[in-house]
């Protein structure tokens, strides 16, 4: 399992929608200090923690802005990981993409919840 994808909404300094697209294997955050690397760590963090709103939004955002973050994992190992106690509850997240297993998790300040954007 790796993730493939992480779409930010709003999230710390990025402003607006992002899409960040990953290769399975080994993959390098380089850049400047203040470039927006730890940031992706934090919007893992952000999908399994409780954290507010207000503690991840872009400092640009308006009142009624919103953050979301969307991660998406692909792996042939998926649907055995989701037969763990732990994990089952994201069974109905995952789906079959072009022959490929992908579990799609996805938490905004507007809807907190794990779910597969049947829509986009």
């Amino acid at each position: 399992m790796y993730i493939s994808k992480i779409n930010l909404h709003n999230f710390k300094g990025f402003k607006g929608d992002h899409e960040l697209l990953f290769d399975a294997g080994v993959n390098f955050f380089v850049g400047d200090n203040n470039c927006g690397k730890s940031t992706i760590f934090e919007a893992i963090d952000f999908i399994r923690t409780k954290r507010s709103r207000d503690e991840v939004i872009t400092k640009k955002a308006t009142d009624t802005d919103f953050v979301s973050v969307e991660i998406a994992f692909k792996g042939q190992d998926l649907e055995a990981l989701l037969e763990t106690d732990d994990l089952k509850k994201y069974k109905s997240a995952l789906f079959d993409e072009n022959g490929e297993k992908v579990l799609q998790l996805k938490r905004s300040s507007e809807n907190d919840i794990s779910k597969r954007d049947r829509h986009r």
